[in-house]
């Protein structure tokens, strides 16, 4: 079945806006999938995922307030949590279903754990990336960089090159992965110019900086944070090291940086003349129907017997 793209109307602390989202497979079909976006993106880049889920998925993929076909708003503020919770509300209700399976990358897992934790959730099964319960300073840090840079290109092909670089982490191995990144991650303003396609007062909740982390959670301890970035690190040191081991760099939280633990850092400075053309990243030839697979199993893995209905 085509893909749908429909609106739904949410409501901000300054008056109602429209929030599109993009609907895959029988709208009949009681299982649902919602996908969520991370701070900058916005629903189509789930396409290629719903096409692989849509036989066994109604799959809705949203663009937020600020992204893609939605609303901008004309107060910064606007953009914050209770505003998108407010409009996932909204998009659920519009649903009409009594139970939801969500994929959030970055802030739509944000909003997804917020969503999950509140009594008489719809929320069955949540499936996270990029994203967990606790950010640090640095990382925030790094976040209000990125998304206060709103660079303009003469012409396409400018920003299609710009593009393959700061998302090289992605892993598209196709000019037909590349071309639907750019053609639906981009838009012409007024002038003519290419920009990405959000709104660039995305970036005023972050000018004041962070000088403290955001948790979702309680750690029992004296110095909860403390606790919470030691088990971080040596999870980063971990993933750090396998990646390494398979000629992968450590991609930071937002897409385009690269970084790399101190310990794996030495190590990869040391080898890097050994490594050479053997080490391909693996995860850049990784296919969406592999991708899509694990999701699905992560969808229909056994929920505790507590939770079932």
């Amino acid at each position: 079945m085509p893909m749908q793209e429909k609106r739904v109307l949410g409501l901000s602390a300054h008056g109602f806006y429209t929030m599109a989202y993009f609907e895959w497979g029988d709208p009949e079909n009681d299982n649902v999938l919602v996908c969520v976006h991370g701070l900058t993106r916005r629903g189509r880049d789930f396409d290629a995922l719903a096409r692989a889920l849509e036989d066994r998925y109604r799959v809705v993929c949203v663009d937020l307030p600020g992204r893609g076909q939605s609303d901008w708003f004309s107060v910064a503020a606007d953009y914050q949590p209770a505003t998108y919770l407010q409009g996932m509300a909204a998009v659920l209700a519009r649903l009409n279903v009594a139970q939801v399976d969500w994929l959030g990358v970055s802030l739509g897992g944000l909003i997804g754990m917020m969503l999950a934790a509140q009594p008489k959730t719809p929320i069955r099964k949540l499936v996270l990336d990029d994203i967990g319960s606790y950010v640090d300073a640095e990382a925030l840090q790094r976040i209000a960089g990125y998304v206060s840079e709103y660079p303009a290109f003469a012409d396409r092909a400018a920003l299609e090159a710009y593009v393959r670089v700061v998302c090289a982490p992605y892993g598209l191995t196709s000019d037909a992965e590349w071309a639907h990144l750019i053609t639906y991650g981009s838009r012409q303003d007024e002038t003519g110019a290419w920009r990405f396609h959000y709104d660039p007062k995305l970036a005023e909740p972050f000018k004041e900086g962070f000088s403290e982390p955001v948790s979702l959670w309680t750690v029992v301890g004296d110095d909860p944070g403390a606790g919470v970035a030691a088990a971080r690190q040596r999870v980063r040191h971990s993933q750090c090291r396998n990646r390494r081991r398979n000629g992968q760099p450590q991609a930071n939280h937002e897409v385009g940086r690269v970084s790399w633990c101190r310990p794996c850092a030495d190590a990869h400075e040391q080898s890097a003349d050994q490594r050479g053309a053997r080490l391909a990243p693996r995860l850049g030839r990784m296919r969406w129907p592999a991708f899509a697979a694990a999701i699905f199993a992560a969808l229909c893995s056994p929920l505790p017997p507590d939770t079932q209905s």
